[in-house]
């Protein structure tokens, strides 16, 4: 098997987890604005075999100028965006100056991603792409 078929392989299996969580709808890993600790966090955009929804496809575009907004104001370090999935799901991903700009933002993010389903927040590092590990 070559390595781009393992590694679809691999990502499939991922957003197969993830879409069997039981928290899928727009859900932050249980996390209170007080207890994210870190500087990172992913937002992820899913589907159910359909494409991803059009909800989904508003915030991630939200997402993607809030996280951009960040970068040029100073707040965010850098901002990775990946393609995970055959239907155009993704993983947008923002790493900020310090953990109190990080959970600002996570603030933020939360009210963006509030309802919304197939939409996962969740706090962990950015890595590059050729470093992900699903």
């Amino acid at each position: 098997m070559n390595s781009l078929s393992q590694s679809c392989g691999t990502l499939l299996l991922v957003l197969i987890i993830i879409l069997l969580d039981p928290h899928t709808e727009a859900h932050t890993g249980g996390l209170s604005p007080e207890s994210f600790n870190g500087n990172s966090f992913s937002i992820y955009v899913l589907s159910r075999g359909k494409g991803v929804p059009d909800t989904a496809w508003q915030v991630l575009k939200d997402i993607r100028r809030y996280f951009l907004s960040q970068q040029a104001s100073g707040f965010t370090t850098r901002v990775h965006e990946t393609i995970i999935g055959l239907e155009g799901e993704r993983r947008i991903c923002a790493e900020f100056i310090d953990e109190i700009a990080g959970r600002k933002a996570w603030i933020r993010a939360e009210a963006i991603v509030a309802g919304v389903e197939l939409v996962n927040l969740r706090a962990e590092p950015c890595v590059p792409e050729s470093k992900l590990n699903f």
